[in-house]
């Protein structure tokens, strides 16, 4: 029980103090780099050639909508695996909290998971939607490590439940005589 929490307390801190931060500028950057390239090319000496020159500002927009949907479910899965941490430095680790917890954070991971291949689609289609008619293409790139991913997650929400409906039973058992 002492490791647990020792490592909870290690997780929440590192989350804190080094996932948060990256989450932030990595969203900030791509901002910057999307809307404002030129600004981003002064401040890294790097010329960014864009291929969103010829892009309208709806586009860019819709661009930016993508990458945020998986951006916002990656913050959201990450406050509930904050929170999740304080309940198991709290001494709480198999209570109906923390595995309501476990298996929103495995529904999260879950949606993320499938939203990449979908986010992949979608980018296709914005970067080539102001060819015109004909031109524009539309792609599903499905890898091999994304259909591993899906079924990791898959399995990770499989056994979540299991453990779940294994406290639920065992409750049960408690209350009866």
């Amino acid at each position: 029980m002492k490791n647990v929490k020792k490592y909870s307390k290690i997780l929440y801190y590192f989350g804190f103090c080094v996932v948060l931060p990256c989450i932030v500028f990595a969203y900030i950057l791509n901002v910057t780099v999307l809307f404002f390239p030129h600004v981003f090319s002064r401040l890294t000496g790097f010329l960014i050639t864009s291929p969103f020159d010829y892009v309208s500002v709806f586009l860019k927009i819709a661009w930016a909508i993508v990458f945020s949907i998986s951006d916002f479910l990656f913050a959201f899965g990450f406050f509930y695996f904050v929170r999740l941490l304080r309940q198991y430095y709290k001494g709480y680790i198999f209570v109906d909290r923390s595995l309501s917890l476990l298996r929103t954070i495995s529904r999260v991971a879950l949606t993320w998971t499938i939203y990449q291949p979908i986010q992949n689609t979608l980018r296709t289609l914005i970067l080539t939607f102001h060819l015109g008619h004909g031109k524009r293409k539309i792609s599903l790139p499905l890898a091999s490590k994304d259909i591993f991913n899906i079924f990791v997650v898959f399995c990770f929400l499989i056994i979540t439940s299991l453990m779940y409906e294994g406290y639920k039973l065992k409750k049960e058992q408690d209350l009866t005589v």
